[in-house]
């Protein structure tokens, strides 16, 4: 579930998840994203910073990946 919601505060705030150029590789309680651009690495990074730091930011993303269907 990490990487989802990972993926829906990237989402959020204008980073495409699902744009080929990110690719999501979690196992159990790992979160592995690979991605193209150094940039985009650094601001996702900042974003699931601050998402951790928040449990009702988590609750929220994790909405939000079930409504944009990040979970798989």
């Amino acid at each position: 579930m990490a990487s989802k919601a990972v993926a829906a505060v990237m989402f959020t705030n204008g980073i495409d998840p699902r744009d080929p150029t990110i690719h999501f590789n979690s196992e159990g309680d790992t979160c592995y994203i690979h991605f193209k651009s150094l940039d985009v690495a650094v601001r996702a990074a900042e974003l699931a910073a601050r998402m951790i730091r928040d449990p009702q930011s988590i609750i929220d993303m994790i909405a939000i990946a079930r409504e944009q269907g990040f979970e798989e």
